[in-house]
């Protein structure tokens, strides 16, 4: 009787072991296809986190060149302007703009 008895826990004991290995195998492949999972979203949620700064860093390239661009507008068309005045042998100088005229005269 003991030993039938003893052949029984160790069949028990075998058999909690091999559910036990199982439930661990079930619960590893569960870990990796997690941290392939997460992985894949860290990677994805890196791309799109990098193409959002290209295109902020191009929108800001984009307004810096504009900005560069009227400013190169604006001392050309200043310097034009003192070109003009300064060879024009008037008295008086005219500047025209959207917002009027204004004259200085000198003398």
């Amino acid at each position: 009787q003991l030993e039938m008895l003893m052949d029984n826990v160790k069949q028990s004991h075998v058999k909690a072991e091999n559910e036990l290995e199982v439930q661990f195998q079930k619960v590893e492949f569960l870990i990796r296809s997690w941290k392939c999972e997460f992985d894949q979203e860290l990677k994805d949620l890196y791309r799109r986190q990098r193409a959002n700064v290209q295109r902020q860093t191009d929108h800001l390239q984009d307004i810096a060149s504009s900005l560069s661009k009227a400013l190169l507008r604006a001392k050309d068309s200043k310097w034009r302007r003192f070109y003009y005045f300064s060879h024009r042998g008037s008295d008086s100088q005219s500047f025209g703009g959207s917002h009027g005229t204004c004259t200085r005269n000198y003398g």
